[in-house]
């Protein structure tokens, strides 16, 4: 009996909840900026989900280009639990789903199986579950349990449980990954698997939404969003050896310079690294100091001072 056994997950979950498993949640409303085309995207998946359609949908594009955080800000406008599976953690297919225990006490102890936070997802009706690197999984056999859950089967047998158990109405699939040689310790996508997704692929934001972002979510002021923006650009448009920046890397500067910290140092920080193209940068950041548009002396910082007690916390 379907009824039942809902019934029996509930208990367990709440016994999940106990031990420290991570369950479902609505996800906070932060400042964020999505495209027309993505907007239509959501809403028609919205509208897919509220008719109990089959909803999976398969976001990719480089790192830091806002992929995870789209879904978290459609889960927070929509008021749409989240569940975030990360594939890299699966090391079974069993895994995924849930564990047995050993419960009990004054001596009188029993094995009981525990739902994971997966199963709690997929039978928790209008809930969305985002499948995390998809393409990083620990064992790669282990995405074949997804097959069922994903087609018109709606369904999967969870041999511990002796049940079939379905998938809730409403519930949306969304699944993230990068490709490419550059993000090592993926796996090419099983055809099989990748044809269940609709595909949606996501960019950096534009330098006009760029402008628009910065002092919405970070509060730099527009004198430092320009120079920023300046830099990106002729970073990105190098002739030599264009450089990737990606909105998060923008953002994260941007949050260095509201602090106070100097445009060389912030840009060192987030971008120095072995694939930031770290010639290009310094070459740049070398033009930026000797054409006049940092006012302080960058020698000062190879100089070494005292440390003493600061203010803290």
């Amino acid at each position: 009996n379907y009824a039942i056994l809902l019934h029996s997950l509930v208990e367990q979950t709440q016994r999940a909840v106990s031990r420290g498993i991570k369950m479902l949640t609505v996800p906070k409303l932060k400042t964020f900026l999505v495209s027309k085309k993505h907007r239509m995207i959501l809403d028609m998946i919205t509208n897919m989900s509220n008719r109990d359609e089959i909803v999976n949908c398969c976001i990719t594009g480089p790192t830091g280009c806002g992929k995870t955080e789209l879904i978290h800000q459609y889960c927070a406008t929509t008021k749409r639990q989240l569940y975030i599976h990360d594939t890299a953690l699966d090391i079974d297919a069993g895994s995924r789903f849930g564990f047995t225990d050993l419960v009990g006490e004054n001596g009188s102890q029993h094995t009981e199986y525990v739902p994971g936070g997966f199963l709690t997802a997929i039978t928790t009706p209008y809930a969305v579950v985002h499948i995390s690197e998809i393409n990083r999984p620990e064992n790669e056999k282990s995405l074949n349990s997804l097959l069922s859950i994903l087609d018109d089967t709606r369904a999967i047998y969870i041999n511990e449980l002796k049940e079939t158990v379905k998938v809730a109405k409403g519930v949306t699939f969304f699944a993230t990954l990068n490709e490419g040689y550059d993000y090592i310790g993926t796996i090419p996508v099983d055809e099989a698997l990748r044809g269940r997704f609709y595909k949606m692929e996501l960019g950096p934001l534009p330098r006009a939404n760029m402008e628009l972002l910065l002092p919405l979510k970070v509060g730099l002021n527009a004198e430092k969003s320009t120079q920023l923006l300046d830099l990106v650009e002729k970073l990105s448009t190098n002739t030599q050896e264009p450089v990737y920046i990606s909105t998060r890397d923008v953002i994260n500067i941007a949050t260095l310079l509201k602090h106070d910290l100097p445009i060389i140092i912030a840009l060192e920080m987030v971008l120095l690294g072995a694939k930031k193209a770290n010639n290009v940068v310094e070459s740049l950041l070398l033009q930026e100091h000797l054409s006049g548009n940092e006012t302080f002396d960058s020698s000062d910082f190879n100089k070494y001072e005292l440390m003493t007690q600061r203010s803290g916390v």
